[in-house]
């Protein structure tokens, strides 16, 4: 994964088994006593991408029940597999992989690639071949025959994700029903998921690009809607006062500095970055993010992209379950936090969420 949103640790709740989210506490007290209702949705997590192994071996270490495999007799246990990703959840196990084997024999990742599902609550298992042939495309050119390796499978409440690699901070996902049947494929990787079944995620960009804007997609998996929800124009005044503070820095540069470095210099096009916190209205009608604006000091050496100061923003996005009616807004964090002490940043974007729409 390039750089953004930071994957929700593990044991992060699932959208199907979402859990009151942590409030924080004050001498056992809820700091947050109306906010009851909300949850955090995050997509299940990628549990491993490890070393060439046996699918055997891989089974019996995660602790998967395997009495159902006698129903796939062609199911190779003792056959090593590499490049793979895991997640095992209360809900489900799946691995993508690929068979070792055949990855030594060609050299390269070949055009295809296994999946096993375990249906834990119908106690099912699943497995397809999926190959470049057979799949959808993202943008109307990436294939799986572009892919590199596997760097992470997670599930959706009615699909499951495969993210693999395209650039070194790139990826693409393929989303697949709950049968394994290829539905879709986007250009990035899932962030988390919103009651109305859409998928929230992170828009890769070209890893050489000279700067690295946060952009937020929302993808539909029913109707294949796909559309970029954040940010878009008009802009709020926090991002105005930065992109003021870019144009500043890039005109102290100098147009020589830009064309030397093949730098577009637009202050618009800042790096940025999704924050390491979200929350969603269990209700379907909003979600929070932290945003972050700029780099970290010394982020890109002697720049103009680094004099600016980093900016950390939260951004509340409402009508979450239309894509084409989506709108958000942006509020320092700063602001909040002189307004709501004490408050961790999570409860903040719970804060936000339930305050008025402006």
């Amino acid at each position: 994964m390039g750089a953004g949103f930071s994957r929700l640790p593990t044991d992060e709740p699932a959208p199907g088994d979402m859990e009151m989210a942590s409030m924080g506490t004050e001498g056992g007290r809820s700091l947050l006593p109306t906010l009851a209702m909300l949850v955090l949705a995050s997509i299940a997590t990628t549990g491993e991408v490890g070393p060439p192994t046996t699918l055997r071996a891989l089974l019996e270490r995660e602790r998967v029940d395997q009495a159902g495999l006698a129903l796939l007799p062609d199911l190779p246990l003792d056959r090593a597999i590499s490049d793979y990703a895991v997640t095992n959840t209360p809900q489900v196990f799946a691995v993508a992989f690929f068979w070792d084997d055949v990855v030594q024999q060609a050299r390269a990742l070949p055009d295809q690639f296994e999946i096993l599902l375990l249906d834990k609550t119908a106690a099912r298992w699943r497995r397809a071949t999926l190959s470049a042939d057979h799949l959808p495309k993202a943008d109307g050119t990436l294939r799986l025959g572009l892919w590199g390796s596997i760097v992470g499978i997670t599930h959706a409440p009615q699909h499951l994700l495969v993210e693999a690699h395209v650039s070194p901070s790139a990826t693409v996902t393929l989303v697949l029903t709950r049968s394994l049947e290829p539905k879709a494929m986007f250009y990035g990787w899932p962030l988390f998921s919103l009651p109305s079944g859409s998928i929230a995620y992170y828009r890769s960009h070209p890893h050489f690009a000279p700067t690295h804007p946060f952009e937020l997609y929302v993808f539909d998996p029913v109707t294949g809607a796909d559309r970029m929800v954040y940010p878009l124009k008009p802009y709020d005044e926090p991002r105005r006062a930065f992109i003021e503070q870019m144009r500043v820095a890039y005109a102290k540069a100098g147009d020589a500095w830009c064309r030397k470095r093949n730098h577009h210099c637009d202050p618009e096009r800042f790096d940025s970055s999704g924050g390491r916190e979200w929350a969603v209205d269990p209700g379907g009608s909003a979600m929070a993010f932290l945003a972050i604006f700029g780099n970290a000091p010394g982020g890109r050496g002697n720049s103009p992209d680094d004099e600016v100061p980093s900016m950390e923003v939260v951004v509340v996005c409402r009508n979450t379950q239309r894509i084409d009616a989506m709108v958000c807004r942006e509020t320092p964090l700063e602001t909040l936090q002189r307004a709501n002490p004490g408050v961790p940043v999570r409860g903040l974007l719970q804060l936000a969420i339930a305050a008025p729409p402006r």
